[in-house]
């Protein structure tokens, strides 16, 4: 709910600025005192502003940009959230102060959150972030990790939201970091239907936000419990809360806030059956105006409304609030629906822009390499470099899972299952399955650029190569043992390659041809011997042997020209005396 947004901004740079210079005493004690009234006496803090520009000509650089800041933070207050991102915007850009540019960033990602811009305060929020480990006040950069949370708590990616407002209040650097914090995780775990089980630990956030004076925040963690109670079925509990301190909340004059306390008191009143009351606090919700428009709360009020006119037979009424009901709902849902797709698209944005980082870097690194042969390491080859593997992050676990699930069976149906389930042969001279089943299944995502990337890298040194070496096709064997006897155990891999063919070059988009390249004469094999095998001959045997021919991409035309003139002058090929 964009409420949310709005009481960070009005929360999160209210710490006290240190006094710059004993110079301009009379600013720095006005700037402690606008930053301490800021969220608990509104009227306090506009009165002094004024002073701060009637006095802005005695203030240092650094004073002025504060106050400078402060404006920003007023024309958030008053709703006029483009002016206030354009000052905070401008501030960035004209101090050199790392804290400020800190302070004026987190501002502009609340502003942005407040008008629907989310795709920008996502950005915004990263390029904030960014700063953190330069801010020098602790203070400040809880803030910063707070902003965040309050961001992902407004775009419903709460898990994220929790987890930064839990960074903050493990070890927050005061009481009133630790209450803005602590609405943030208790808003998060409602959402996720997570709250504690007691309500303790609620109840003593509320008090140390009472403490704090920061009676936004004390209503709304009130709020939150009030709706971890309904969900327990202890309505009159929790209209007896909400009521209690409905004063205070409408005292604030905050829209959102009391918008929160009275559109829930309006559906509690209604199930009780006070049609009076819920109408009267419904009617107060809907009649705070644009500053709340299309939020839950307003969607709540309007179809209270409906509801009590429906429940008094007036159908008219009943109808007209119906139809305001829907609008509202229409224009949250589409909201809803903005967030998550800019959650994702910047999501998306700054995958590929790591990406491209880290192809620049793998670019660099080869070119680097190139100049200076001594850096190549000593044992690395074409068949070596697939060592760590080309194959993207989770592709195993997600094909076997697909294979599994498409083969139906009711006993193995995903990779766990094949972990939990079947018998895995054990050779130290062979891979271990197990370990690799395993691995696989640690992936969450599947991230196919690693293929992408690994394509490219292999592509530009094999091209790289032959364009140096003159070359118009390279030659390899096609396995690095001969075919085994069927029913035999395999031979374990050597020197990057499998024994049954080595077909990386193949998949990276260079055309391979495989030509008969003669007979082994005698050859060793490996048979099973109990849990594990050995070698045993060698023995003689004819056992065809295989070359590949490996040609630029697009280029299978010389491929035929090269495989047949190979065929016509070896005649390596014997056809198989049974199959003449």
């Amino acid at each position: 709910m964009r409420h949310i947004a709005l009481v960070l901004v009005l929360g999160l740079v209210a710490a006290g600025w240190p006094p710059a210079s004993r110079a301009a005493e009379p600013v720095s004690v006005l700037l402690e005192r606008a930053e301490r009234a800021r969220s608990s006496d509104p009227a306090a803090f506009r009165k002094l502003l004024e002073e701060l520009h009637d006095n802005t000509d005695k203030g240092t650089l650094l004073q002025r940009q504060q106050i400078a800041y402060l404006d920003a933070y007023a024309q958030s207050f008053a709703g006029n959230l483009d002016e206030s991102i354009r000052l905070a915007t401008a501030l960035i850009e004209t101090t050199s102060d790392v804290d400020l540019k800190f302070r004026a960033g987190a501002l502009i990602v609340n502003n942005y959150a407040l008008n629907g811009r989310y795709n920008d305060g996502l950005r915004q929020l990263e390029r904030t972030l960014t700063l953190a480990d330069r801010v020098k006040d602790p203070m400040l950069r809880e803030h910063g990790l707070i902003s965040a949370a309050t961001l992902y708590n407004q775009i419903g990616q709460y898990q994220l939201g929790r987890r930064y407002a839990e960074m903050v209040a493990g070890s927050p650097s005061s009481r009133r970091t630790l209450c803005f914090a602590e609405y943030y995780k208790f808003d998060a775990l409602l959402k996720l239907n997570a709250l504690p089980e007691s309500d303790k630990p609620v109840l003593d956030a509320i008090s140390r936000c009472a403490d704090e004076h920061e009676i936004v925040m004390s209503n709304l963690i009130r709020a939150t419990l009030a709706r971890k109670w309904v969900a327990q079925g202890q309505n009159d509990k929790a209209i007896a809360l909400l009521q209690s301190h409905l004063m205070e909340a409408q005292s604030t004059g905050y829209p959102r806030v009391i918008s929160e306390v009275r559109s829930l008191l309006a559906e509690l009143l209604f199930e009780r059956g006070d049609l009076v009351g819920a109408e009267a606090n419904a009617r107060a919700t809907t009649a705070l105006g644009a500053a709340i428009a299309s939020t839950p709360p307003v969607v709540s009020a309007f179809l209270t409304e409906y509801k009590v006119a429906d429940r008094r037979g007036k159908t008219a009424d009943a109808l007209a609030a119906y139809k305001r009901y829907a609008e509202a709902e229409r224009g949250y849902l589409e909201e809803v629906k903005a967030r998550e797709l800019a959650f994702h698209l910047v999501r998306q944005e700054a995958q590929q822009k790591n990406q491209q980082i880290e192809l620049l870097d793998r670019q660099n690194r080869l070119l680097q390499l190139q100049q200076d042969p001594s850096r190549v390491p000593p044992q690395l080859s074409l068949r070596t470099l697939n060592a760590g593997g080309l194959g993207p992050a989770g592709e195993g676990k997600y094909m076997l899972n697909r294979y599994l699930r498409e083969r139906g069976d009711a006993n193995i149906k995903t990779n766990a299952d094949l972990i939990a389930k079947a018998r895995f042969y054990q050779d130290p001279n062979f891979p271990n399955r197990r370990q690799a089943r395993e691995q696989a299944e640690r992936a969450t995502t599947l991230d196919t650029s690693v293929r992408l990337q690994g394509r490219f890298a292999l592509q530009t040194m094999l091209l790289q190569c032959m364009q140096d070496q003159r070359l118009d096709a390279l030659v390899s064997p096609m396995s690095t043992v001969p075919p085994r006897k069927l029913t035999s155990p395999r031979e374990p891999g050597s020197n990057g390659r499998a024994p049954i063919g080595w077909s990386l070059i193949g998949q990276q988009g260079f055309p391979v041809m495989t030509v008969p390249a003669g007979f082994t004469t005698n050859v060793w094999d490996r048979v099973a011997d109990g849990n594990s095998t050995r070698l045993v001959g060698p023995v003689a045997a004819a056992l065809p042997v295989g070359v590949d021919f490996i040609a630029r991409p697009f280029d299978e035309a010389l491929l035929f020209r090269i495989a047949s003139a190979y065929e016509a002058a070896t005649k390596h090929r014997k056809p198989p005396a049974d199959f003449p």
